[in-house]
């Protein structure tokens, strides 16, 4: 079978190593502290053209080999990691960009990172929508895999919501590519189809993204106001009135309990907003928004406070490459475990979700690490941490799973941002409900020998 791989791609692009085969096995989900192995490949592919692309995923099928697509690895929920011995397709080499200016999008390659496609943008006076802490390292096919939202998705939505067209390879081949245009009527959009679905229907080989005109101005405030539920409000007045920031960050974070294991700080409820495009919309939408803050008696912070928040934004990212290269350990005391989630819910929820949170974890003798918001009232984020002497990991993640499914049955979604990956899986029957059967079809009918990421979103 890798013979006839090495055909298809070149010797080169076959490589067996076992370094590269164990780097490549998993994604950031390891750096959260999974405790299993993930299964080591039997080979790395690396495809330079949509076309091998295809033809692998055809012998793939043929031959009943496991296969997984692979970005820049800093997805968060194993959808990435190899769960059986199988390989995996590296897509770096498919890094074309095409910059289409004056009809304002670009046709990039899967593996084309997000920060070079925003470079080639920016020569025409354009930019990218997507700006996710992952920024400097990820690529194109991952974030629309998991239909990812960034810092700006305030103002332009997901990676969903900017996909204009995919071409994708199917496993029997088929290479198809839908067409590039921002709206038609002519049956369902089926490049919609891949989005979200993470690898597990087709591999997307290249997307066609709307590109944005640079803004003109750009205004970047910070406010503290006395308790979370003051901030909310005021957060969930800006949505009410339709406004849309490119960047709405609230949160606040607590103390360790455990300060021989942590030297983690508290600080207050926090907000940094900023409103970004043509000078006049700035101006008056920043001026509306302060007066539903004071209304909620959010008190102004330095501007540099703001900025500092905004130039900072991809440094984890940044930092996070360079220690999983070297292979460096999580920058956390392995004694002390924590988890996190990322939820959707109806706005009219998420303050009393937030208290079954600090009642959940008072209960688990856990420790609150942060709440926040991200661009709206209704997408909601929590962290926790516990001792491993105290039963740590295992402890901690029967007590999400527990508020997961409450997010769930308070009428939310158990994730808005990550996409569900292998860490979720074991709820998706249960998000979905009789839905989930059609998409078990779904996969069925694209992809019959289960050969493309198998065990992904619970498939």
């Amino acid at each position: 079978m890798l013979d006839r791989a090495a055909e298809i791609l070149g010797r080169d692009a076959v490589d067996e190593s076992e370094e590269e085969r164990r780097f490549l096995a998993q994604d950031a989900l390891g750096r959260r502290g999974e405790t299993s192995e993930a299964a080591l490949p039997l080979a790395v592919l690396r495809p330079e053209t949509a076309e091998q692309v295809a033809r692998v995923l055809a012998l793939a099928s043929e031959t009943r080999t496991p296969i997984v697509p692979y970005g820049a690895g800093t997805g968060l929920m194993g959808g990435a990691r190899s769960e059986r011995p199988g390989l995996v397709l590296d897509t770096s080499r498919l890094n074309q960009i095409d910059v289409r200016a004056q009809d304002r999008f670009v046709w990039a390659g899967a593996g084309a990172i997000l920060k070079d496609v925003d470079a080639a943008l920016r020569e025409h006076g354009l930019c990218l929508g997507h700006d996710p802490w992952t920024f400097p390292v990820a690529s194109v096919a991952g974030p629309i895999s998991t239909n990812g939202l960034g810092y700006m998705g305030g103002r332009y939505g997901g990676m969903g919501d900017q996909m204009m067209a995919l071409e994708v390879a199917l496993s029997d081949g088929t290479l198809l590519r839908t067409r590039a245009v921002r709206r038609r009527s002519t049956g369902p959009d089926l490049a919609r189809l891949f989005v979200g679905a993470e690898g597990t229907m087709g591999v997307i080989t290249a997307a066609a993204l709307q590109a944005f005109a640079v803004p003109e101005e750009r205004d970047l405030r910070a406010f503290r106001f006395a308790s979370f539920e003051a901030g909310f409000r005021a957060i969930d007045e800006i949505n009410r009135l339709g406004m849309r920031p490119s960047l709405l960050d609230y949160g606040e974070g607590y103390a360790a309990p455990w300060p021989d294991l942590s030297t983690r700080q508290a600080y207050p409820p926090t907000l940094y907003l900023g409103f970004e495009g043509f000078a006049e919309e700035v101006e008056a939408s920043m001026r509306r928004a302060l007066r539903v803050i004071a209304a909620s008696e959010g008190e102004e912070r330095p501007q540099s406070e703001a900025q500092a928040f905004w130039d900072d934004r991809h440094v984890v990212a940044e930092r996070f490459a360079r220690s999983r290269r070297r292979d460096q350990p999580p920058n956390r005391d392995p004694n002390l475990a924590f988890d996190y989630m990322h939820v959707a819910l109806p706005p009219s929820q998420t303050l009393p979700f937030r208290e079954r949170c600090i009642e959940t974890a008072a209960e688990t003798g856990a420790g609150v690490m942060e709440f926040g918001l991200w661009l709206g009232p209704e997408l909601f984020s929590a962290s926790f941490t516990l001792p491993e002497a105290q039963g740590g990991r295992e402890k901690l993640r029967l007590m999400m799973d527990g508020l997961l499914r409450l997010a769930q049955d308070m009428g939310g979604s158990m994730e808005y941002v990550h996409g569900a990956g292998s860490r979720l899986a074991p709820l998706m029957q249960r998000e979905h409900g009789s839905a989930f059967e059609l998409l078990q079809r779904v996969k069925t009918v694209l992809d019959p020998y289960d050969v493309i990421n198998p065990g992904k979103l619970g498939l």
